[in-house]
C-alpha cells in the first residue's frame, strides 16, 4: 500500500545508500576502477543506521542465537521444522 513502511524497507534504503557512495567513488589516482576511494566516516555512519534499523525480531533471535541460555538458565530450543 502506498505509504505504509515495511521492516526492511529502511534497511534496503541504506543498503541502496552505500550501493550509490561506492558507484560515484572515485579510483585513487593510477589505480583502476576496482579501486574506490570514499569518506569512511559516512560508510560506517550508514552501518550503524543499518544495524539500529533491524527490526526487533531480528535482535532477538540473534541474542538467543548467539547465547542460547536466558538468565534464568533455561536452554532455548529453535524448532527447525
Amino acid at each position: 500500500m502506498p505509504g505504509e513502511n515495511f521492516p526492511g524497507d529502511r534497511i534496503v534504503s541504506l543498503v541502496d545508500e552505500l550501493e550509490g557512495l561506492i558507484e560515484e567513488a572515485k579510483p585513487p589516482f593510477g589505480k583502476n576502477a576496482q579501486f574506490k576511494v570514499i569518506d569512511a566516516d559516512v560508510f560506517f555512519n550508514i552501518l550503524d543506521e543499518i544495524r539500529m534499523s533491524y527490526p526487533e525480531e531480528w535482535q532477538k533471535s540473534r541474542r538467543i542465537l548467539i547465547n542460547p541460555v536466558n538468565d534464568s538458565g533455561t536452554q532455548y530450543t529453535i524448532d527447525s521444522g
